[in-house]
């Protein structure tokens, strides 16, 4: 639970041990009972027990989930005012989840999924950090350099998955620059699975007895995943033919 002062307020899973990722459960800024919050204010601001800001949870869970920590002001500027002339306060519940980790060795390529959902990259590096990982049947001398990391890493590797249901990520000097020469090395990649982003679709449809320049006007705003609009967007423009919708794309 947050008050509004002061206005900045974090949620954090990080215990100095293990920095596992936020998952958003509940969350409401407004007012639930006339008690919180409540040290020196008169009673005709904390009257309103009945106060719940639509979109809170989305507007909380937008901004933390999957990080290790995040920051959210508890204030009418993030939130719509629920309820005017009352005092409001921020409550927000969530779970700390462990992200995956995968260890692909060199030469090898890396596998990341979510099937439903979308990679998010945590974390990733390309070097070695002990002396254990993929080092089967090597010699102890390309295993003694554990203070290698690969600058660079988690850019290359968030580019290439960031946002996807799954990428492949090869484990060599050929994506990332050799950190450590004669140094046999791997990949650690740490992410989360997060929702599927939704896009928002505004059709406009031609006018039945005019040419495809005259007049459009709006039938309807549609939502699709993602993968069902490029299969809908294919349909709708046919490839020798004027098209007779046409699809304006912007993301929620």
């Amino acid at each position: 639970m947050f008050c509004l002062l002061p206005p900045d307020v974090s949620v954090t899973c990080e215990d100095g041990y293990r920095n596992d990722v936020i998952q958003i459960i509940n969350a409401n800024y407004g007012r639930t009972d006339s008690t919180t919050c409540s040290h020196g204010l008169p009673d005709t601001i904390l009257a309103d027990t009945n106060c719940y800001a639509s979109g809170t949870l989305s507007i909380v869970a937008t901004k933390c989930n999957g990080k290790s920590s995040c920051t959210v002001q508890a204030s009418n500027t993030t939130f719509k005012d629920p309820c005017f002339r009352t005092s409001k306060y921020l409550t927000v519940s969530h779970h700390c989840l462990p992200h995956p980790t995968s260890v692909t060795c060199e030469g090898d390529n890396a596998v990341l999924t979510c099937g439903n959902d979308v990679i998010q990259i945590i974390n990733a590096n390309y070097g070695r950090t002990d002396s254990t990982t993929c080092s089967h049947g090597l010699p102890d001398t390309i295993l003694a350099d554990t203070n290698c990391y690969a600058s660079g890493t988690l850019s290359i590797v968030a580019t290439k998955c960031n946002g996807k249901s799954s990428c492949t990520v090869q484990a060599s000097n050929t994506t990332f620059k050799d950190p450590c020469f004669r140094t046999s090395k791997y990949l650690t990649v740490s992410h989360h699975c997060l929702p599927h982003p939704v896009r928002k679709y505004l059709i406009l449809q031609r006018g039945i007895n005019h040419p495809f320049s005259d007049f459009l006007f709006p039938i309807h705003s549609i939502h699709f995943k993602k993968s069902s609009a490029l299969q809908s967007r294919s349909t709708i423009f046919g490839k020798n033919h004027l098209p007779r919708f046409v699809v304006f794309f912007n993301y929620d």
